[in-house]
């Protein structure tokens, strides 16, 4: 992966909790993990693309095995471009494996158009107009013929700050400023368009669901961006040694805190985006 590309969370303990907390408050917030528009055939093969920990792939072939539809002979695939939060392939159940690929380049052609399901979640940092292409038609190359894509993202344009309590509204100058960097990613222009950014490459829509964390999922949802913060400010501070460095991204991460007791969360709109290969 290049340099621009490069993953701006870390890969440790800590980071691998924080995937593990956020795939949990998605499954909840989504009530699942594949999408009813979904259907898949008796023996599945389902990719998960940046699966990361391995967690989705993992739970996916748990739910598939108690499903009413009995579906047995399901074979997952998790594929991310570092193995550094991969379980060790000993806890892994046998019909789950995990591979290291960058999902901007080429797939090794004996997963090509092996797949019925081909699962995408949380890339909304990396995604920009220069890499779409190549991330669509790697993955799409990856689908089976009547195959199908869900991406489930955030859309940054549509985050928002919610105010919880019954005071005056706090001034969330650190969530502002946070709800700001989701705006300026550089992917907003493609998750602003989704239809003329994803639609082609021998895909169809299927369905496009959006819908807000809203209620309990907003201190979940708050929860997981402390973490995100710590990643992100202070682990890196504390590397370089500077306590300078320290002392202010502590600070930035405890008025982050403070903002949201005092009653200011960030609300994102999360959709599922479900596409078919012709």
């Amino acid at each position: 992966m290049s340099k621009s590309l490069q993953y701006v969370l870390g890969r440790g303990l800590g980071a691998s909790t924080r995937l593990n907390f956020q795939h949990s408050i998605l499954k909840e917030h989504l009530n699942g993990l594949v999408h009813s528009k979904v259907p898949l055939p008796p023996r599945p093969v389902i990719a998960d693309i940046g699966t990361g920990t391995g967690i989705w792939p993992v739970e996916v072939l748990t739910r598939l095995k108690w499903s009413k539809d009995g579906v047995q002979g399901a074979q997952l695939h998790g594929f991310d471009v570092s193995k550094d939060q991969f379980p060790h392939e000993s806890l892994l159940p046998k019909q789950v494996s995990l591979h290291q690929q960058d999902a901007f380049g080429a797939y090794p052609d004996k997963f090509v158009g092996k797949f019925d399901l081909v699962h995408v979640r949380a890339f909304v940092s990396i995604i920009n107009p220069d890499n779409i292409k190549p991330f669509l038609r790697g993955i799409t190359s990856l689908l089976k013929p009547g195959g199908f894509l869900q991406w489930v993202d955030l859309n940054p344009i549509n985050t928002e700050i919610r105010y919880i309590g019954r005071g005056p509204d706090p001034k969330p100058g650190h969530i502002q400023y946070a709800v700001d960097q989701y705006k300026a990613f550089r992917g907003v222009p493609i998750f602003s368009d989704l239809d003329k950014h994803t639609l082609g490459h021998g895909l169809q829509l299927v369905s496009h669901d959006a819908s807000r964390l809203e209620g309990f999922m907003l201190p979940l949802w708050f929860q997981n961006e402390v973490m995100a913060l710590e990643d992100f400010y202070v682990r890196p501070a504390k590397m370089s040694g500077d306590p300078a460095k320290i002392q202010q991204a502590e600070e930035t991460v405890a008025s982050f805190i403070n903002e949201a007791q005092s009653g200011a969360y960030i609300s994102p709109e999360v959709f599922v985006r479900v596409m078919q290969k012709a």
